[in-house]
């Protein structure tokens, strides 16, 4: 005798409010991160580290580390950045410098909309 599974539905938490820095930048989140788990975007993200495979900010500093992430040179930064997702241009970066260069670009945006660094 086959068992059924028992499906269970879970109630949907309401969404969390974006959390705008002034310039918009939030206002596209999750549609930017949509697109990142979409199959096209893994395709081009795997073609990229398999022609850049090393992380060019520490190769810079003359240290060789495998990148992991596929990076946006310009970033999510202006009303121009969809048509930007899909052709680039990007840069292959370890983790590390992926953070760091996130992290600055996130400061300087809070700092131009007056909310300064938390």
């Amino acid at each position: 005798m086959k068992m059924r599974r028992s499906i269970v539905l879970r109630a949907r938490t309401p969404a969390r409010p974006l959390r705008v820095l002034g310039d918009g930048y939030s206002d596209d989140l999750q549609l930017r991160k949509k697109w990142y788990s979409t199959r096209r975007w893994k395709k081009i993200r795997a073609a990229h580290l398999a022609s850049s495979p090393w992380c060019v900010r520490c190769a810079r500093e003359g240290i060789r580390t495998a990148a992991r992430v596929v990076d946006h040179v310009q970033g999510h930064i202006d009303a121009s950045w969809r048509e930007r997702f899909w052709s680039g241009p990007f840069m292959s970066l370890c983790t590390n410098c992926h953070n760091a260069k996130t992290g600055r670009e996130t400061q300087a945006r809070r700092r131009a909309a007056g909310g300064g660094v938390r």
